[in-house]
């Protein structure tokens, strides 16, 4: 395993070209503007390659974007998927369900006018 700190707040400050910056371990910073970023984790869940961001660059630092990522690596090994968008259970809406319901309101009458 790659032991993380190849990235100090130094150098992150000194970056000004968009890219994507590793620093170990799957943790990256991927700078898409000068100052602006965001940290993602590249792991593997259920066998798929996943990355899962860890936030912003300007609203996560260096240090707790390196706890999140191994909090993360813990939480995959042991087995437990988080989903950062989906807090508190909330299932995701497809777009099959917004298809199916603007048809059946073509057959509703429509009372509020």
């Amino acid at each position: 395993m790659v032991a993380m700190g190849k990235l100090t707040a130094a150098k992150i400050r000194n970056i000004d070209r968009p890219g994507r910056y590793g620093d170990g371990n799957g943790l990256a910073l991927v700078v898409t503007g000068p100052g602006k970023g965001y940290w993602v984790l590249r792991a593997v869940v259920n066998g798929r390659r996943r990355d899962i961001g860890l936030g912003a660059m300007d609203l996560v630092k260096l240090a707790e974007a390196r706890d999140a990522a191994i909090d993360l690596r813990r939480d995959i090994q042991r087995g437990i998927e988080r989903r950062r968008g989906a807090a508190g259970g909330v299932k995701s809406v497809h777009f099959a369900f917004f298809a199916r319901a603007g048809r059946a309101w073509r057959y509703i009458p429509w009372i509020f006018t």
